[in-house]
């Protein structure tokens, strides 16, 4: 059976995050065993969504999420696959999920290896790549706008904790700075960063008018979770880690607002769906999906080959990038996105011009952010998200302090 022409693509990394850390070290051996014998090193195209945008593809590099960063060659390497199986398949822009463009220099490599590659093979020339982190920023700002909204609150109110300030949590720090400022900042990363979180301070306080009194800095070690003191003192959490669960559960506050763009997730899922389930004084979303317009239909899951994990893989995947009918990750839709509208690629970090400009284009056609939900990973692969259907007013304790 040959394979469907596309009208863009997607590359994702063949995944392995697990909730529990026992459960790990077996996910990563399965995820390479896809990569190495299933897929037999090669890119594959897993399913096609389908809407009035044309048709989006997944396509699988062979390489593990997990891996990502171990050997940055490998990982250029796969991504290059995936970028020639989309073109071939008629894709005319390509976007990166995940951890790919952290691991490949925000995709520079990428695209200098296409550029390379395009004087032997001319289903490159013309192709546009992106990471799709413009349009995951500009998620992001729409679910920070719905999640409030669901708990009848303001952002001006807030006391934030910007947590992780690579790409993704610099670009929506700096972009919340052009609205009024909340109570409190802090901006929260590893000891390293240092001297990039003073700078970004002061960034912020002079963008945002923000009096430098109301932006504190917080250092942790790598892999370090939060530091306990800081759960009594926040809010919001806008989160944007690579490490997992740096986020306590159990230590937040009762009336605590996560939004969250985190891989691995920056929390225990098992234990948010108890506690949402349970006392319901929390509320948590994912960051990076909105809704629109126009609905996605699935209009090809792959047959061959036959593997039960990568069976696992090909049901689930458009369930997590298309968890409503008229949803997509910001990272998928952006391939189709940056055409349609003529908005900028994003190669290297993304500016604020470049998120403002997909924000104010998405405001304008009527998208939006989802209401909350996330991923559980749990062992029931027939639904992987917990969601909230109704807006119902949760109070912060933290503004009982004034």
């Amino acid at each position: 059976m040959s394979s469907p022409r596309l009208d863009a693509a997607s590359l994702v990394a063949v995944p392995a995050h697990t909730p529990s850390s026992g459960l790990r070290a077996e996910a990563a051996a399965d995820a390479n065993r896809i990569c190495q014998h299933v897929m037999g090193g090669e890119a594959y195209l897993s399913n096609v969504m389908r809407s009035k945008f044309g048709k989006v593809g997944f396509i699988l590099i062979p390489v593990s999420d997990v891996d990502l960063f171990k050997d940055k060659q490998r990982s250029l390497d796969a991504a290059l696959k995936g970028v020639e199986l989309a073109a071939a398949l008629g894709a005319k822009c390509v976007s990166f999920t995940g951890m790919i463009p952290a691991a490949t220099d925000y995709a520079r490599t990428i695209a200098a290896a296409v550029q390379t590659r395009a004087a032997t093979n001319p289903d490159l020339n013309g192709l546009q790549l992106t990471t799709g982190h413009a349009g995951v920023v500009a998620a992001f700002a729409l679910n920070i706008d719905r999640l409030l909204e669901f708990a009848g609150r303001r952002y001006i109110d807030e006391r934030v904790a910007f947590v992780g300030l690579g790409s993704i949590g610099e670009g929506i720090a700096r972009f919340m700075a052009a609205r009024p400022a909340p109570r409190h900042i802090y901006l929260v990363d590893i000891s390293k960063k240092k001297s990039h979180l003073e700078q970004l301070k002061a960034d912020l306080a002079r963008d945002g008018e923000i009096p430098p009194s109301h932006i504190e800095i917080i250092t942790v070690e790598a892999q370090d979770s939060l530091p306990a003191d800081l759960y009594a003192n926040v809010s919001l959490i806008l989160s944007a880690t690579s490490g997992p669960e740096v986020i306590d559960i159990d230590a937040l506050a009762p009336g605590t607002l996560i939004v969250d763009d985190s891989f691995p997730l920056g929390y225990n899922s098992h234990k948010a769906v108890k506690r949402m389930r349970e006392a319901a004084d929390i509320m948590i979303t994912i960051a990076g999906a909105f809704q629109g317009p126009v609905d996605f239909a699935l209009d090809h899951v792959a047959a061959d080959p036959e593997d039960a994990s990568l069976d696992i893989l090909r049901q689930v995947m458009p369930r997590m990038a298309n968890p409503w009918p008229n949803c997509l990750t910001g990272c998928v839709y952006s391939a189709h996105l940056t055409p349609h509208f003529g908005l900028p690629e994003t190669i290297g970090p993304v500016t604020g011009d470049a998120a403002r400009q997909f924000y104010d284009t998405l405001r304008r056609h009527d998208f939006q952010g989802t209401p909350p939900y996330f991923f559980t990973f749990g062992a029931d692969h027939d639904d992987p998200i917990f969601s909230l259907d109704d807006p119902r007013p949760l109070r912060a304790s933290i503004f009982d302090k004034g």
